[in-house]
């Protein structure tokens, strides 16, 4: 058992036998902030608990995905492919809205304003 996720859980008011469950189904706090409140409440989570979890702060991007990420891209940018700027990961569709770290949700770009590659491009 992950030591470490079952503290975390119980310092959120989640209590043993639920913790041990979640740890055994394989989820992490991380997995916990990306799921809807149906499925937080689904794994036995109190509604007020739910929405704690729910609007925590957003969790990084999982490291595998980030390197899959900046290989793919040769970290440049999608839209210019200029190697010589800082690049940046961005969501396609805000993580607030979706909570979705996947490949197809993210997108590297530099951090040149949207409406200068309008006109390079």
């Amino acid at each position: 058992m992950g030591l470490l996720t079952y503290n975390a859980l119980l310092a959120r008011g989640i209590d043993s036998h639920t913790s041990i469950k979640i740890i055994n189904s394989g989820l992490t706090i991380a997995q916990l902030k990306t799921m809807d409140l149906t499925s937080l409440e689904g794994l036995g989570l109190s509604k007020e608990i739910a929405t704690q979890i729910h609007s925590e702060p957003r969790p990084s991007i999982p490291a595998g995905t980030v390197i899959k990420l900046l290989y793919d891209s040769r970290r440049t940018c999608c839209v210019c492919r200029d190697d010589n700027k800082s690049v940046i990961i961005h969501h396609i569709t805000e993580w607030h809205e979706t909570k979705d770290h996947s490949e197809e949700n993210l997108v590297v770009l530099c951090l040149q304003p949207p409406l200068a590659h309008a006109c390079r491009v």
